[in-house]
């Protein structure tokens, strides 16, 4: 899990890995961090890796927007 705070744009973002989108533990702590940057008026985002080849999928999109 790796957390990220935008002060610019007012965004409290965590990643999570595949394997740690399933914990319970982590669902509890992210809604706790959640509700602590609400307070702050930030944006919350939770970004989930996927299960797709990330070189194949980047080089798909790089094609696609040429």
């Amino acid at each position: 899990m790796v957390i990220d705070i935008n002060n610019q744009f007012r965004i409290a973002g965590v990643w999570l890995s595949k394997d740690e989108n399933n914990g319970p533990e982590i669902k509890q702590r992210i809604l706790s961090f959640f509700s602590e940057n609400k307070k702050k008026k930030y944006v919350p985002v939770i970004y989930i890796s996927g299960d797709k080849d990330f070189k194949w999928e980047t080089i798909c999109l790089l094609k696609h927007n040429l």
